[in-house]
């Protein structure tokens, strides 16, 4: 049983490599339809289609048994992924950085809230235990 087991073992060694880069093509697959899902309308329309073509390839990968396309279907796949959420998060952050410099602006005819008054106190804590 043990001989047998030695015999086996780079078959079983290629099939769990097999096993493991379609778990990671699933999970990427599934994880760039989620993230389209929520950043879809931030993605610009080039690179969306890109990723969709990418997907849809690696989705066709996954179908076959051919270890070599499904390789290079993910390895496309994460890349145009990562193009295209860091132009979202580029352009979200520019967003944010053009916001943040004007500041909160009022909106035309809305007055603006009156500043609260401070009191400034000393106070002293006191143990009760003593």
């Amino acid at each position: 049983m043990i001989q047998e087991a030695e015999a086996h073992a780079a078959e079983d060694k290629k099939r769990r490599e097999r096993v493991e880069i379609r778990n990671q093509a699933d999970a990427l697959a599934y994880q760039v339809e989620k993230g389209l899902k929520d950043l879809g309308d931030k993605i610009p329309a080039d690179e969306k289609a890109k990723v969709e073509a990418s997907l849809e390839r690696t989705r066709e990968a996954l179908k076959h048994d051919d270890e070599a396309e499904l390789k290079a279907a993910l390895e496309e796949l994460r890349g145009r992924w990562s193009e295209a959420t860091t132009h979202a998060y580029e352009a979200a952050g520019a967003a944010e950085e053009s916001s943040a410099a004007g500041g909160p602006q009022p909106e035309p005819g809305e007055a603006e809230a009156p500043e609260e008054d401070v009191i400034e106190a000393d106070y002293e804590v006191v143990d009760e235990e003593k």
